[in-house]
């Protein structure tokens, strides 16, 4: 887990073809995975003003179980 979470930061980071709203989606998603509700509030607005929609959040937390 250590090696994984940085490794995701810096895939997701570096992808010059994915869009702000998308890499902010892909962050959401794995903070939610994560189970980072703190991180995950923070980023969340920095989402919204990449494009992300309140529809989209919601999907995010769909896949959660």
């Amino acid at each position: 887990m250590e090696y994984l979470t940085p490794s995701i930061w810096v895939w997701s980071g570096n992808r010059p073809r994915l869009s702000l709203k998308t890499r902010s989606m892909l962050n959401l998603a794995t903070l939610t995975a994560l189970n980072r509700p703190h991180e995950f509030q923070i980023h969340l607005r920095g989402a919204i003003n990449n494009g992300v929609t309140r529809d989209e959040v919601k999907e995010i937390f769909a896949g959660r179980t």
